[in-house]
């Protein structure tokens, strides 16, 4: 029962694969350049783009990208200083030092 199904599955995907090609072929067989192709479409991309959402000029969003990520860096790189300014200030005001450490693993082992 189930090759069955299987086989008229494969026989009808077969029979519609076939009729789209039929349909399809005047034109695959046009001659068309690829810049033409890629000009055109680009183009009804852009157009169907603007006519949604208005003008956009991709120059305008990488400038705003670019500062919002570099603002983004700017804000990471000042916590990352003043986390590690806060760490060393602890380790001072602690006597942080590597001897220390050695002496607490020294009494945990015993």
């Amino acid at each position: 029962m189930v090759e069955l199904i299987a086989k008229i599955v494969l026989v009808v995907s077969f029979l519609g694969l076939v009729s789209i090609l039929l349909k399809k072929i005047p034109q695959l067989t046009k001659p068309e350049s690829e810049e033409e192709l890629s000009a055109g479409f680009i183009s009804k991309i852009r157009d169907k783009f603007n006519e949604r959402f208005g003008h956009f000029s991709l120059h305008d969003f990488l400038e705003k990208t670019l500062l919002k990520f570099r603002i983004f860096t700017q804000k990471t790189e000042n916590k990352t200083t003043s986390l590690i300014k806060k760490i060393q200030e602890d380790k001072a005001a602690n006597g942080g030092s590597e001897e220390e450490s050695d002496n607490y693993w020294k009494k945990l082992k015993k």
